[in-house]
Order: C-alpha cells, then sequence, then structure tokens
C-alpha cells in the first residue's frame, strides 16, 4: 500500500511543477528545509511588484499548489471597489482548472524531464496544435559542452540551432547538364576577356581563336596594324629550325581518330606559324626593328610550343 502513495505524491508533485513553469514561476536551485528533494518554486517578481508583495516561493510536495496564497493578498486594496474584487476571484480557478486539465500531460513530462538533467527553454513549440508548450533543451554532453538539440513534449518534434548541426554539411543538389555548360562557358569567356593583348596573339597565331577561315585570314591581314603589345628585346637564343620530320617519321594513326585529328591541328598551326613568319620576314623595314622583333619572338614561341605538343605525342604513341 505504500508504494501507491509514494507513486501519487509524485505524480502530483511533477503536475504542480510543471503547471507553475507554465505559468511563468522560476525553478530555483533551493530545496526545501522540510522535504529536502523538492526544489523550490518563486512567483515571477514582475507579479509581485504590481501587486505590491514578495514573491511567493513554496514547495509542491510540502505545501501543495499556492493557490490560496496568491488570492488572499488581492482582497485587501480591492476593498473599496468590491465587484472589480469579485471579478478575478471567479475567473482565476477556471483557467488553471481548465489549462491544468488539458496539460497535465506535458506539465508532468516537461517536470520528469527538468528532474533528469534537461532546460526549461523560453522559446515556445512553432507547431500550432502544441498552444504555447515551451521547448526543452537537451542536457550537456559528456565533456560539458552544450547541445544544440530542442525538444517539444507534446508533439514530440526535435530541432537544432543554427551553428549547431553536429558536423552535418547542407549538399547541394545536383546540377544539370545546362547549367554545367553554361558555367563552362561562363568560365570560358572569363578567362578570354582576362587574357593579356600578347596571350592574345599567341593564340591567333596557332588558330586557337579563329572559329573560321574568313575571320582568320581577316586577322592575318591586319596583323602589322596591332600595337597593342609591349615590346620585347630580349629572345631566348637562335631561332630553332623547324623540326619537319618528326611528323613524318610517327606511325600511322588511322585507328585512332582523336589522335589524327590533334596531329592534324598541330601540323596546321605549324604551317600557319611558318607561312606568318615568312611573310613578316619578306616585310621587314629597317624602320621598324621593335615590330621585327616582337614578330620573331612571337613566332618563335608559337612554334616551340608546336613541336613540344609533337614530342609529347610521339611519347604517347611509342
Amino acid at each position: 500500500m505504500p508504494a501507491p502513495r509514494m507513486s501519487s505524491q509524485l505524480d502530483q508533485t511533477s503536475a504542480i511543477l510543471g503547471e507553475y513553469m507554465l505559468k511563468g514561476w522560476t525553478l530555483t536551485d533551493l530545496h526545501c528545509d522540510t522535504c529536502r528533494v523538492t526544489p523550490l518554486m518563486r512567483e515571477p517578481a514582475a507579479v509581485a511588484q504590481r501587486e505590491g508583495r514578495t514573491s511567493i516561493q513554496f514547495c509542491a510536495l510540502c505545501d501543495g499548489s499556492p493557490a490560496g496564497q496568491s488570492t488572499t493578498p488581492l482582497s485587501p486594496p480591492s476593498s473599496s471597489n468590491q465587484p472589480s474584487a469579485s471579478v478575478p476571484a471567479k475567473h482565476d480557478p477556471e483557467p488553471s482548472s481548465s489549462y491544468a486539465a488539458t496539460s497535465e500531460d506535458p506539465a508532468s513530462q516537461i517536470s520528469s524531464l527538468l528532474l533528469k538533467g534537461y532546460s526549461l527553454l523560453g522559446t515556445n513549440c512553432p507547431n500550432s496544435t502544441c498552444r504555447g508548450i515551451p521547448l526543452v533543451g537537451f542536457p550537456r554532453k559528456a565533456d560539458k559542452t552544450r547541445d544544440g538539440r530542442r525538444m517539444c513534449v507534446s508533439c514530440h518534434g526535435r530541432w537544432v540551432e543554427e551553428g549547431n548541426m553536429g558536423g552535418l554539411k547542407i549538399i547541394a543538389p545536383p546540377r544539370t547538364k545546362i547549367e554545367e555548360t553554361r558555367d563552362d562557358r561562363s568560365l570560358l569567356e572569363a578567362s578570354e576577356e582576362s587574357r593579356s593583348p600578347r596571350e592574345k596573339r599567341r593564340r591567333e597565331l596557332y588558330g586557337l581563336d579563329v572559329p573560321s577561315v574568313g575571320k582568320q585570314d581577316s586577322k592575318g591581314k591586319n596583323r602589322e596594324d596591332e600595337d597593342d603589345f609591349d615590346v620585347d628585346m630580349d629572345i631566348e637564343g637562335p631561332i630553332p629550325p623547324p623540326k619537319e620530320a618528326a611528323s613524318k617519321d610517327l606511325p600511322s594513326l588511322a585507328t585512332n581518330a582523336s589522335l589524327n585529328s590533334a596531329l592534324h591541328a598541330a601540323q596546321s598551326s605549324l604551317a600557319l606559324t611558318l607561312s606568318r613568319l615568312a611573310i613578316s620576314l619578306e616585310q621587314h623595314h629597317t624602320s621598324d626593328e621593335a615590330r621585327y622583333f616582337v614578330d620573331v619572338k612571337l613566332h618563335t614561341e608559337a612554334m616551340r610550343d608546336v613541336l613540344d605538343v609533337l614530342e609529347r605525342m610521339k611519347r604517347v604513341i611509342s
């Protein structure tokens, strides 16, 4: 028989603690002097100051609900106006009884979680069906760090604070092929805009920036009229002779279409560079020494790059 009585007292105490915490009362760290187990509950300071008295503290196990204590100090200041004193006396029990009847289960759950180390937060559950039930914070971790998880005892929903994702990363959705091509195109346009005039001139010599033959020929005709590049008087050694035999020594690449196309592009770029170098040498005048050296420098670097590509292709094939 004593066991059911003990369980009923514990349930009643938990219900009272949860009910008054939902009303805004503070669960202090002070314990009752009589039972030395139950923490004391303190009334909000704003309510006590508004009524001109000190805050009420009570023990839920020894004192029970302080409903009678809260109504006694309200009667003296309202002696001059009797109708106003009767209004709070009639309306006070109604919300408390109805609210306790509807929220007894969440209140007992909150009180039991508080005894287990959970914390009562100042934010309510965002779910509209919970009707303002406060969220409960998880206990601290084993390393004494704060746990950012939150829980509602009514709808059993759980949330995590921003910035305390516990190592989780937000993965972006996969991009489509259209978005990838747009990104590649924008990167290509940005790289073309950031090129220097010298690099643009070199790519024109390779035939990489020329979309058609007509545009390539028009750029070749106006090559002598362009002055938007720097004059570089330093020539790195003599001009190496073109290695035409390198393309003849290569084996047959009929089985690999990609290598054939790359080899054809390299040969055409080398032939175009040699022809432009010949034209530049034929049109050389003593008055344009600076431009002559620049043309020789650019064509030399172009031939060197093309020969380097051919040498790499030879190594891959062999």
